[in-house]
């Protein structure tokens, strides 16, 4: 196993299986894929399913963030890792063998969120961010320092980053949190230590979607959506319209498209 993706899940079992098809419609390479779930007592028999429908998959329920992470992260020893929470998905191809490789790694976090077209940033009001100045590798990528705007300035996030793996357990060992919001805002303590560039392709693979929150730690801004309203649609049988996100080109890592089930 080249790469561990760990996909962060709670009380969304819709949000989450279209996720899980959407890795299994865009992403290849020496990936293992886990799911850390979180349900409550009425999201119980929803995740079941999607554990059902997902064989391929590795499922593991939480009990203690902390250690439950940290114990992936030991035990499955690959060398890079990369996260996503469960309300985004995989927009387009995406081979990850050719982004977490010992050469980019090094030097760069990679992302997977970041890309050309992002001129705003959705949690802090639909701001708008200036570009990098980029330079292009010898692949056609892009490389960037993270001294610019906003979603520009912020290679600790845990949407998409592809780090190396004994270096963010390092940070991941010397501060506390209990979930994946705290985790986050608590590796910022070491972005100042980061001597990495980052790097991403010109059109971003994978894009967050802000219908609903499922944090008491955190308001960012959403469509207050209610995960009830998803759990009532899941419980007909339906799924959410993907057609319209696939392939498309958000003008941030987060973005509210239009729901619609199907």
């Amino acid at each position: 196993m080249n790469c561990l993706h760990i996909i962060f899940s709670k009380d969304r079992a819709l949000q989450l299986r279209a996720q899980l098809n959407s890795i299994k419609e865009f992403v290849t390479g020496d990936v293992e894929q886990v799911v850390l779930y979180h349900p409550s007592s009425e999201h119980e028999e929803s995740y079941k399913q999607v554990i059902s429908e997902f064989p391929e998959f590795k499922f593991m329920r939480q009990t203690d963030f902390r250690i439950n992470v940290q114990t992936l992260l030991y035990e499955l020893e690959a060398p890079y890792v990369f996260f996503t929470p469960d309300d985004g998905l995989f927009i387009r191809e995406t081979n990850i063998d050719t982004m977490a490789t010992p050469e980019i790694i090094r030097d760069y976090i990679f992302s997977l969120r970041l890309g050309s077209h992002l001129t705003e940033s959705h949690p802090v009001g639909r701001k708008k961010q200036s570009l990098p100045d980029f330079l292009s590798n010898e692949d056609g990528r892009l490389t960037f320092n993270w001294n610019g705007e906003l979603d520009w300035q912020y290679p600790l996030a845990l949407d998409g980053h592809i780090f190396d793996t004994k270096q963010l357990l390092a940070f991941m060992c010397m501060v506390d949190y209990r979930t994946p919001t705290s985790l986050e805002v608590q590796l910022q303590n070491f972005v100042p230590m980061n001597f990495k560039k980052g790097m991403c392709d010109e059109k971003s693979h994978f894009v967050s979607i802000p219908w609903n929150v499922v944090t008491d730690e955190m308001s960012n801004l959403n469509s207050g959506i209610e995960t009830d309203v998803f759990l009532e649609e899941f419980n007909k049988g339906k799924n959410i319209k993907v057609d319209h996100i696939y392939g498309s080109l958000p003008i941030g890592c987060h973005q509210e498209y239009e729901l619609e089930f199907v």
